[in-house]
């Protein structure tokens, strides 16, 4: 496999992640993500928060929500979620690298 080819793959793999069958799930996340490149912690937070509630099955509401938490310093919570969002998708390699930067 190529590095483009490794690119695409991981491309495809976060597009699949991304996606929830729930479209309000799915405009949650936008907003949410939105607000975390903005550095709007706090919204991202109830964006995310909001969607493990509605979707509690949806491991990258999780791992988001894991994230957010990273960057506001709350760790004990954020690996609380990452284990989480590992019991719903073992192989969630995003999970395991943010695991990794809040262990380090």
């Amino acid at each position: 496999m190529t590095p483009q080819e490794a690119f695409e793959v991981d491309q495809r793999i976060w597009l699949l992640w991304l996606h929830s069958e729930d479209r309000a799930v799915n405009r949650l996340m936008a907003q949410g993500v939105i607000a975390m490149q903005r550095g709007a912690l706090e919204r991202a937070f109830e964006r995310f928060d909001e969607i493990v509630k509605r979707a509690p099955g949806f491991a990258e509401g999780w791992n988001k929500r894991a994230t957010v938490l990273y960057m506001m310093g709350r760790h004990r919570e954020s690996v609380a979620d990452v284990q989480h969002v590992l019991s719903l998708e073992p192989r969630h390699y995003g999970a395991l690298s943010g695991l990794g930067m809040i262990l380090v």
